[in-house]
């Protein structure tokens, strides 16, 4: 037996240890999901949130000491206890201890803005045809930025680009960013596209400007089957080739494309050939993905078996993609008290004219409020978070835990349609991403051919240098988003992402500022994002899965490379981590020192720095 993802931590404070008595009989609880990877049994606790991993004999015939594992781990309860009434006392603990507005961290965070609902497709099923189209005007996104500086606290915020066709009206994107920027307010920005007109922006701008990190592209169908279906109002010969350049546009100035298959009734085996053709063109890069979704709209046309027809051809497409390789394994996640950002408390769409909507689905109707007034239709707000009332066969669902369905929402009623089969499945890719996961990180040592300077000793009297250098600056903090470490690194008191300005100020510190360069892989001068250093490690082959004192060590918190720390102690199998820029209790941002499994999933790899220089 062997644990790939150690249980919820804030959970596991709520539920503590079961405790197992002999005489007790005990029965498999309902809440758990099953995988067969490799003659391997995955079994994900989809309460607890922990993922582990059992041989064939062991799933068989558990010994004593594994079935009190079992019990003490709550994958086996007595036989008298209602899983239901268990999953309600704990998850409300849970959200008492930890929902958005009781947490003290204050402040709007997420802001869906639709710059236009105009669009130059016209898709059939697209569910706002018939509403005006209208494109934000700039002095509508001066406002939009204006709010965001008002409403977000001291936070980051991320932008969420929407339409229409967001790039239809691009300019209000500069608008809203430059604001920002010039403001040294954090952001980053994601994009739902049809990816059109994505290749009449430089890279600068992309990156630069709009911080942009993700984008979802949809793709209907090959080459026939997707012009047909978008109709786009110009006149290109191949609209679908193009989409596909500027897919790789994309990906190749690293950001991450999540492409949206949407299946109907009508394009089932071409969707087959299209995850063939992308595959061929896509697969090992890593910053492209993709994932199947049945059309589900409000009209009713479909009955429910054809709905169980497309959910069921959603299972087969996603397994192709994860035969493929390009599957974006949808992850396994973390414990939240809300479904989306409806009910968050934390996000707002903002539309064309600047009312303010919870729902991207809502352009036209249930405002909460406008940029001039704020949110104050406080009952519109409350009854987004009224939730559907539980059925029967809720009890026995291996989903229930994971579970928050909206009255209001339109997805609120898929399982009845048969989206239980495709949760389910999408969820095996994950936990079996995990596992492939686990097993390079564990085997990485044997597996990982490392160059002659990289089997070289290190430094140690430079190891422990850092360290102590480290560990003096926990407990460091600031209000906003200006360290210290960006004001001597960078001379200058402006805003960057300051974790891995902490670790190059704690090189600078100790080394000096052109030994720290070189250490770190960054002679032509300091860069302050992580997924750049990550980049600039492995250009030079200096990064593994096995950590060393003194490594970097880089995370993927979100969508991407976003955090880094400093490995200032290895023991079994953890380490402990000095890093900054981390969200304090208090609602500051500072420096921690944490212990970490190295099983944690976000963890992507440790980076070697080059002892020799110091």
């Amino acid at each position: 037996m062997e644990i790939i993802i150690n249980a919820d931590k804030r959970l596991s404070a709520i539920m503590g240890s079961q405790n197992y008595l002999p005489s007790t009989k005990y029965r498999k609880i309902y809440y758990i999901c099953e995988a067969v990877q490799d003659g391997v049994v995955l079994l994900y606790h989809t309460l607890t949130r922990q993922l582990i991993s059992l041989s064939e004999s062991e799933y068989q015939e558990p010994d004593d000491e594994l079935i009190r594992f079992l019990v003490n781990h709550w994958y086996m309860i007595p036989e008298t206890v209602d899983e239901r009434s268990l999953c309600y006392s704990m998850m409300q603990a849970f959200y008492s201890r930890y929902e958005p507005q009781k947490s003290g961290n204050s402040g709007i965070t997420g802001y869906t803005i639709f710059t236009t609902t105009d669009c130059n497709a016209r898709c059939p099923y697209c569910y706002e045809i018939g509403r005006p189209r209208i494109a934000m005007s700039n002095e509508i996104a001066l406002k939009t930025a204006e709010f965001i500086e008002k409403n977000r606290g001291n936070n980051r915020v991320n932008l969420s680009w929407f339409g229409g066709e967001p790039l239809y009206n691009s300019k209000v994107i500069g608008v809203i960013c430059d604001y920002l920027a010039a403001r040294d307010i954090p952001y980053t920005s994601t994009m739902i596209s049809n990816g059109f007109l994505i290749n009449q922006h430089s890279a600068e701008e992309i990156l630069e400007r709009w911080k942009l990190q993700r984008i979802q592209i949809t793709l209907d169908g090959t080459r026939e089957a997707y012009n047909n279906t978008k109709k786009y109002i110009y006149d290109d010969e191949n609209p679908f080739e193009r989409v596909l350049q500027n897919i790789e546009y994309l990906t190749n100035i690293k950001v991450r494309v999540s492409v949206r298959m949407n299946i109907s009734s009508d394009n089932i085996e071409n969707l087959k050939e299209l995850v063939a053709l992308l595959s061929k063109r896509f697969h090992g890069n890593q910053y492209f993905s993709a994932y199947s979704h049945p059309i589900f709209n409000d009209s009713g046309e479909l009955e429910k078996s054809e709905y169980e027809v497309l959910c069921q051809a959603c299972v087969d497409i996603q397994k192709m993609l994860t035969e493929y390789g390009i599957s974006n394994g949808g992850g396994l996640h973390s414990v939240k008290s809300c479904h989306c950002m409806a009910d968050s408390g934390k996000s707002v769409c903002v539309t064309p004219t600047g009312m303010l909507t919870l729902c991207e689905h809502h352009s036209d109707d249930e405002f909460v409020g406008s940029l001039d007034t704020g949110i104050i239709d406080q009952n519109v707000v409350d009854s987004w978070k009224e939730r559907i009332e539980e059925k029967e066969e809720c009890q026995t669902c291996f989903y229930y835990p994971m579970c928050v369905k909206l009255k209001k929402c339109v997805t609120g009623y898929e399982c009845d349609y048969g989206m239980k089969v495709f949760w389910e499945q999408n969820m095996k890719n994950s936990m079996i991403s995990s596992y492939r996961s686990w097993l390079r990180k564990r085997n990485a040592a044997e597996k990982e051919v490392l160059n002659t300077e990289n089997s070289e000793p290190s430094n140690q009297a430079a190891v422990m240098a850092i360290v102590s250098v480290a560990r003096k600056e926990v407990g460091y903090a600031v209000d906003g988003n200006v360290s210290k470490y960006i004001v001597e690194t960078f001379r200058g008191d402006r805003y960057k992402p300051w974790c891995m300005s902490m670790i190059n100020w704690l090189f600078e510190q100790c080394f000096g500022a052109v030994k720290a360069r070189q250490m770190l892989f960054q002679v032509s001068g300091f860069t302050n994002y992580c997924y750049m250093v990550l980049e600039k490690f492995q250009d030079a082959r200096r990064t593994s899965g096995t950590p060393q004192v003194g490594d970097l060590v880089f995370f993927h918190i979100n969508a991407w490379t976003d955090h880094v720390g400093l490995v200032t102690e290895i023991e079994n199998e953890q380490i402990k981590v000095v890093s900054g820029n981390v969200r304090l209790e208090n609602g500051q941002n500072g420096v921690v020192e944490l212990w970490y499994s190295l099983n944690d999933e976000t963890i992507v790899a440790f980076g070697h720095p080059d002892w020799r220089v110091a």
